[in-house]
């Protein structure tokens, strides 16, 4: 083909089939150069403009994919790829109202086009108008029941908007159809966590930590989800590996000392929320929990001290009510334990000064001989 160019120039559609031939063997930089020698013969070949912008954004260079689809759409006004790919290279510029206007074109054109709807629909979420987004993902549904992206769209707005029941059922279906999706297993557990039904979320973040080993936020969940239902050694797993994917998160060690507070090790316990404290010097609810690890293995005056600054937090945040139950655990709880074991401690120092005063005042008896 090529020599047939080469004998006859004039020939654009010769340059127009060799740079389709070019770029169906992902030779898109080669295509690029025979689709501009054909509209160098033919400015008016709208196809030649339109793949010519194809193999620049190929290339990685969609602002000069722009003009050539602008091209081809002002060539064709039923031109709906050219409408529909103009729109992805504005997408792929971050130009998000020029882009939703391409595939609102490209939608009069061609209404069956579902990956527009979803397109749109992404665009129009991300600037708020919601209700839009949700109807163009339930059109994109309706055109292919069995598009999952957009099932999992659709949940996320459902959860946002506090619906959770649908955005259960959404993310359901988005999970069925794309069984390997950690995302959509991540989300479906954070529903069914806000759902309070902790077994399911925890089937859910487990089965996202398979699929994807290295996400800490499912790490974290799941270790959450799993302490709530008491299973604090498997939360105490979790835990760990999200420390050890992001040691510089302080909420990992504060569960952590959660679910080592829970199963009675307090010694790890203090040292995780000491961690977490060091990472967040205002973590209120650190200063809380290691107060109260402190009180349960009778170390009272640490107690006192944490619990002190939990309450300054506390009221620094203007969160009376916590700052009252600070309040309320140590006057009524701590303060009377260390009140209770010093006076314990000086009825046994008392007790054993009479034992040795009664012991210098008792005559030696007299050895018998042997």
């Amino acid at each position: 083909m090529r020599a047939a160019v080469q004998i006859d120039p004039l020939m654009a559609m010769g340059y127009y089939l060799l740079g389709n031939s070019l770029l169906q063997q992902d030779k898109p930089d080669e295509a690029a150069q025979e689709y501009q020698q054909a509209i160098a013969l033919d400015p008016n070949l709208a196809a030649a403009h339109y793949n010519l912008g194809v193999a620049l954004y190929r290339q990685g260079l969609p602002q000069s994919a722009v003009t050539s689809f602008q091209r081809a759409a002002s060539l064709d006004d039923e031109f709906a790829a050219a409408h529909y790919n103009l729109a992805l290279a504005y997408d792929s510029l971050g130009r998000d109202r020029e882009a939703a206007e391409a595939y609102r074109q490209a939608l009069l054109i061609e209404p069956n086009n579902v990956q527009a709807y979803y397109n749109l629909g992404l665009i129009v979420a991300q600037e708020g108008a919601r209700a839009e987004a949700v109807n163009l993902f339930e059109q994109a549904i309706e055109l292919d029941p069995e598009f999952a992206p957009a099932y999992y769209q659709l949940g996320v707005l459902y959860a946002d908007q506090g619906d959770l029941i649908a955005a259960r059922d959404a993310l359901g279906l988005a999970a069925r159809l794309e069984p390997e999706s950690a995302q959509a297993q991540y989300q479906l557990g954070l529903v069914y966590s806000q759902l309070d039904d902790p077994v399911a979320a925890a089937e859910r973040f487990t089965r996202a930590a398979e699929l994807e080993a290295n996400n800490v936020t499912t790490y974290q969940q799941l270790g959450a989800v799993l302490a709530r239902t008491g299973n604090n050694e498997q939360a105490i797993a979790a835990l760990t590996k999200a420390i050890e994917l992001d040691p510089e998160e302080p909420t990992n060690y504060y569960n952590l000392g959660i679910a080592y507070q829970r199963t009675g090790l307090y010694d790890e316990a203090i040292v995780a929320y000491q961690s977490a404290i060091r990472l967040d010097p205002v973590f209120a609810d650190a200063f809380y929990n290691l107060g109260d690890a402190f009180y349960e293995t009778q170390r009272y005056e640490p107690a006192i001290a944490v619990l002190r600054q939990a309450r300054s937090l506390y009221l620094g945040e203007r969160n009376m009510e916590k700052a009252d139950e600070v309040v309320t655990f140590l006057n009524e709880t701590v303060i009377p334990a260390q009140e209770a074991a010093l006076a314990e401690a000086e009825r046994l120092r008392q007790q054993q000064e009479q034992q040795q005063e009664q012991q210098q005042q008792s005559p030696q008896q007299p050895q018998p001989f042997q």
